[in-house]
């Protein structure tokens, strides 16, 4: 900055032009401020600025100004920050169980799918299992079978026993007929021999064959007793034989249960992808014998990353954090990839900040359908926190001195005048201003001039420049 007193003006000398400011006796009633376009003697009227006409005349008349309109739509608020690329999973294989590395396929940067088998563990041990968990539940699945057919001959034996019920039923009715016979044969013997009709020997005989008949119908209801209780029996030895039926079903699946059980040990003898993605980590070779994670394994056989889609990380400042939300528009650009851009969105946020760092982790994915983008890569990330707001823009050299809580001031071109005008303004991002209120799409906004400038002072338009 240079400073040369003239005629009682100071002469100010900037980046932009000669600026005059009016000591004591050079301020005129209008309160305007003096401005130089090019540098010359002190009382010289003629002054040239930066892209002004050096013949321009430092005569109110003749103060010259450029202006632009301001334009619609508000300052997008926008945060850039470094940001490093990382798989969008990975996954360490373990081995679950211990043997010899029989095989395997892969190598690090070899490209896998998922459910595609990596390597395979020999334990002889887990097959044997399965063979003997195999033949038991054969065993269990024959006894099932040797159940069910007691069940049948215990129904066979019940029906036997029903029908001895009925056999014994009908030679009850048969005993008791013969018993009623011979009570009454033996009564009309008794009655002849009353008369002395008989011997008495025949009446002993009827007497006899009377209590044969009486004890046969007694032995007839004996045998029903029995074939009842054969029948109880028989029906007991169903239950029995279905009770069985029952425990050797659930015995065949609690062999079913080792069997699948033996299956999954067996199965735990191949690492298997989890996903579609790259092999990052190789530990073992084949030969090697691997522990498994249980007994002490502390490396994995083998890592894989899905880079299909890759998280950008990214630690946003305490300034930035009230913007941010998911779903806000991010652009990455990689250091190691010039020139090329990658879109995404915002797709997860901490919502609480480091405590030591006082920033917050977001994440940006990004489609990776050709590989190019690689765990550990690192650039910056733009993400868009917030769009423009509704009001109007000028370019922040428009704003005339400093802005004090949010109100500010510009010259606005109205009827070939100069006339300061109060504004509001909302943001600043130090090349552009958004105006919340205080100006209308029509106005025309002094943004550089020459010459005296101030309330009412004529002025006139040499250019329109837009924002």
């Amino acid at each position: 900055m240079l400073l040369a007193i003239a005629g009682g003006v100071v002469v100010v000398w900037r980046a932009i032009g000669w600026r005059h400011k009016p000591g004591p006796a050079a301020a005129d009633s209008a309160g305007t401020t003096q401005a130089m376009e090019s540098p010359g003697a002190a009382a010289s009227a003629e002054t040239a600025g930066p892209g002004t006409d050096p013949s321009a005349s430092a005569a109110a008349g003749d103060v010259r100004v450029q202006v632009v309109k301001p334009q619609p739509g508000g300052l997008a608020r926008s945060t850039v920050q470094p940001g490093s690329l990382h798989a969008f999973e990975w996954a360490a294989l373990y081995a679950k169980v211990s043997g010899y590395l029989k095989t395997q396929q892969v190598d690090i940067g070899d490209r896998v799918k998922r459910g595609q088998v990596l390597a395979e563990i020999d334990d002889p041990e887990l097959d044997v299992a399965v063979e003997q968990s195999v033949a038991a539940l054969a065993e269990a699945k024959a006894r099932v079978d040797q159940t069910k057919a007691h069940v049948v001959t215990a129904r066979a034996k019940w029906e036997a026993a029903v029908a001895a019920v009925a056999q014994a039923e009908a030679e009850l009715g048969r005993a008791t007929a013969q018993r009623v016979f011979r009570q009454v044969q033996y009564e009309r013997i008794k009655h002849l021999f009353d008369l002395n009709s008989i011997d008495e020997r025949l009446v002993d005989e009827k007497q006899d064959e009377r209590d044969a008949a009486r004890a046969a119908e007694g032995a007839a209801k004996a045998a029903i007793a029995t074939a009842k209780a054969n029948v109880a029996a028989a029906a007991a030895e169903i239950v029995e034989a279905q009770a069985n039926v029952a425990h050797s079903e659930a015995t065949v699946q609690a062999a079913q249960a080792d069997l699948d059980k033996a299956k999954v040990f067996a199965g735990y003898e191949k690492i298997i992808s989890p996903y579609d993605g790259v092999i990052t980590l190789r530990t073992f070779n084949r030969g090697d014998f691997v522990r498994g994670a249980e007994r002490g394994g502390e490396s994995p056989l083998l890592v894989v990353a899905r880079t299909d889609l890759m998280r950008t990380v990214i630690q946003v400042p305490d300034r930035d954090v009230p913007w941010m939300a998911r779903g806000n528009r991010a652009t990455v650009e990689i250091d190691a990839l010039p020139g090329q851009m990658f879109h995404g969105t915002v797709a997860r946020m901490a919502d609480s900040e480091d405590p030591q760092s006082r920033t917050m982790r977001v994440e940006v994915d990004l489609p990776n359908p050709t590989g190019q983008l690689r765990e550990g890569m690192y650039g910056r990330a733009t993400i868009m926190a917030t769009a423009g707001g509704k009001g109007r823009r000028i370019p922040s050299s428009c704003l005339i001195g400093p802005v004090k809580d949010g109100l500010g001031s510009v010259y606005v071109v109205r009827d070939g005048k100069s006339y300061l005008v109060p504004v509001q303004v909302a943001a600043d991002d130090g090349s552009h201003a958004e105006i919340s209120r205080g100006l209308a799409d029509s106005d025309e906004v002094v943004v550089h001039y020459s010459g005296p400038i101030g309330e009412a002072v004529p002025v006139a338009v040499v250019a329109d420049n837009g924002t």
